[in-house]
């Protein structure tokens, strides 16, 4: 009696050599492969061409013909065609029976075995080299790396000897030797010097980021991975390429996929999931531009709104916008957020400023003491009429090149920036600062005053600059991003010595006393109400021109795009589904995670600005954005193996490009 239960397709030949590659997977072809170890998938279906038309072939046994037909090539529609029911070709793998077949031959027959091994290469010699791949190969090549099959030694350094060292390799090294990978390196170049090294990181930017970031136990899964990762190391910390990405799995196979439990065979606390001990997420430390969500949304926006008689409310969409890929949210820029409210300021040029120079200054100098910062580091010590009148020979005629040279001989040679200072020089230039100085000592009396006649109801302005009735020159900002303020602050911040300490008096201290005035809340521009200031942990300053777009680098060891979660919490249907955080609306868009902190107004947060207002150069402190952070058990309600998933390379990359790795 027939047996209906009994599948053939599933049935696994033990008499025969070789099975279907997609035996471990539970679906192998019905028709096996061939004797030699060949595919034979494409005998399924062979299309013939009949006139304008292909005709499936298909036998009855596979299926019978199909309704469909064969599915002509876009290329060569008269000469090729495929046939869409057939399934996909496979690497044959030896079956038990030839396994145990080869093992009891090489035991009965060893010295013949190995001559076999060491003259049996299926392809003779290749460019001097023993072909003997098609006996050791344990597979084919991935997708990626299928063009690179001519011979083993294009990526085992053992090939180029001998088989026999070559087969010495795959049983004492099965994981790969770090000759290897170096050979992966000389194509994969991207991860720069310290590709074999943790997260192709500098050892010692790996010391310091590395830290014991959960208590729990390892589980059970997690220890026996452990003992099963054996990676190969060097005294400095090297491990092979092989360790984590392995081949001759097959064309399909997924070279760079890692489970979780490979991932955490390394750090020294581990958890069981996402959900359960994965470490809270850290704080974010502060932004590169100083703005309160909360005192904006609370104060500065509703004041608005009364003055104009609007009710219109506020959006985040109204200032943040997906970028082309959806990756992150930028920022609009100043012109739609902020010159509304703060363009008058920006302009005002009656805000002291230290480029104001003061013409009595300039006619006669004072005592150094009473000098302006920026007259004291371009005079120096130069007190008498002589050096009065070399100062305006070498400002008016010399133009941008003397004032660099003044520079330069006031600046110490280890704080002295070359090309800082002649960017600061050339704005003077560009701005008609030399003209209107010009015009300011042409227009001088003996008496070191300005006659009555000379004087206008309003200022006489040359380029940005103009001489006002108090004989002084006052720089007027040409708008939001001006170059001059700009290039004097990066001029100046550069060369500070003991920023935020009070300054010396004396000429040691002019630079310092320089920052101070042009970052002052009141002075022109009013950069510095906005743009925060980092000390670097090498050393010396830094003002954030730029906005930090990204919660996180595409090649930073955390990555996040915004596009996915957008579109997700954009229906009001899911977000209603998730449990309603406290505080945070649900299916709002970006106040699902981002909501508003109702906290007290605080117009000088000390994360920013110190007792005197000036920059607060400290960045180590939470974002202080007004908003409230993102938790983990947040991401967790979505993050779960059955919904979104919660593996480590969601969020994580292992290589990691150091020079794209924010300083902090």
């Amino acid at each position: 009696m027939k047996n209906e239960s009994f599948d053939p397709a599933r049935y696994q030949r033990p008499h025969d050599g070789w099975q279907c590659g997609h035996h471990c997977d539970g679906r192998p072809c019905p028709i096996g492969p061939s004797s030699t170890g060949g595919c034979t998938v494409n005998q399924i279906c062979a299309p013939v061409l009949q006139g304008d038309a292909w005709h499936c072939t298909r036998a009855k046994a596979f299926g019978g013909r199909c309704q469909e037909g064969p599915v002509p090539d876009p290329g060569a529609p008269t000469k090729f065609a495929t046939c869409p029911h057939q399934p996909d070709s496979c690497q044959p793998q030896r079956s038990l029976r030839q396994k145990r077949g080869i093992v009891t031959g090489i035991v009965v027959a060893a010295s013949l075995g190995i001559c076999l091994v060491v003259v049996g290469g299926s392809s003779g010699r290749r460019d001097g080299v023993l072909d003997t791949s098609a006996i050791v190969s344990p597979g084919a090549l991935t997708s990626h790396h299928a063009s690179l099959e001519q011979g083993c030694a294009t990526c085992h350094t053992a090939a180029s000897q001998s088989a026999m060292q070559l087969l010495n390799c795959l049983v004492d090294h099965p994981g790969g030797d770090l000759a290897d990978s170096r050979k992966c390196l000389e194509c994969h170049r991207e991860f720069g010097d310290h590709a074999m090294h943790a997260h192709s990181v500098p050892p010692k930017m790996m010391q310091q980021k590395s830290e014991d970031v959960a208590n729990n136990l390892h589980t059970l899964q997690q220890q026996l991975t452990r003992l099963s990762e054996t990676h190969q190391t060097t005294e400095s910390g090297q491990l092979a390429c092989a360790s984590c990405h392995v081949e001759h799995h097959g064309v399909a196979f997924h070279l760079t996929a890692l489970t979780n439990q490979q991932c955490q065979s390394c750090h020294s606390g581990s958890f069981h999931s996402f959900a359960n001990g994965h470490p809270e997420f850290r704080e974010r430390k502060r932004a590169f531009l100083y703005f309160d969500h909360s005192t904006h949304l609370q104060t500065h926006f509703k004041k608005a709104s009364e003055a104009l008689m609007q009710s219109q409310s506020l959006e985040c969409r109204d200032c943040h916008v997906q970028s082309s890929d959806g990756s992150v949210m930028v920022l609009a820029n100043y012109e739609k957020m902020c010159q509304e409210c703060h363009h008058s300021q920006v302009m005002d040029d009656a805000m002291p400023m230290d480029l104001r120079i003061p013409g009595t200054e300039f006619v006669t100098f004072r005592s150094p003491k009473t000098r302006p910062a920026w007259m004291q580091i371009v005079l120096g010590s130069d007190v008498s009429e002589s050096s009065e009148d070399l100062l305006f020979h070498e400002l008016i005629d010399g133009g941008d090149a003397a004032v660099v040279e003044r520079l330069k001989r006031a600046i110490p040679a280890s704080d002295f920036d070359a090309r800082k200072a002649a960017s600061a020089a050339k704005r003077l230039e560009e701005s008609g600062f030399f003209v209107a100085l010009r015009s300011l000592v042409e227009n001088a009396r003996t008496d070191d005053e300005f006659a009555e006649d000379d004087l206008q109801a309003s200022p006489s302005v040359t380029g940005a600059w103009s001489i006002h009735e108090d004989h002084s020159l006052r720089y007027r900002s040409s708008g939001h991003a001006d170059p001059l303020i700009r290039d004097w602050l990066n001029f100046a911040v550069n060369a500070i010595r003991q920023y935020p300490e009070v300054p010396e008096a004396d000429s040691a201290g002019a630079v310092d006393r320089l920052f101070q005035q042009l970052a002052a809340p009141e002075a022109s521009g009013r950069c510095m109400k906005c743009h925060t200031v980092d000390r670097l942990p090498s050393g010396g300053f830094r003002i954030n021109w730029e906005t930090r777009q990204s919660a996180s680098q595409p090649n930073g060891f955390t990555q996040f795009s915004h596009g996915p979660h957008v579109a997700l919490l954009g229906s009001l249907e899911e977000a209603s589904m998730m449990d309603a955080h406290p505080n945070r609306p649900t299916g709002t868009r970006c106040e699902t995670c981002h909501a508003v902190q109702n906290q007290t107004v605080d117009f000088r947060k000390a994360e920013f600005l110190l007792d005197d207002w000036m920059p607060n150069p400290d960045y180590h402190h939470a974002e202080a954005s007004g908003l409230t952070s993102v938790q983990r058990a947040d991401c967790a309600k979505c993050h779960t193996p059955d919904l979104a998933g919660d593996s480590c390379l969601q969020c994580h990359n292992y290589h990691v490009h150091p020079e794209q790795v924010n300083e902090r």
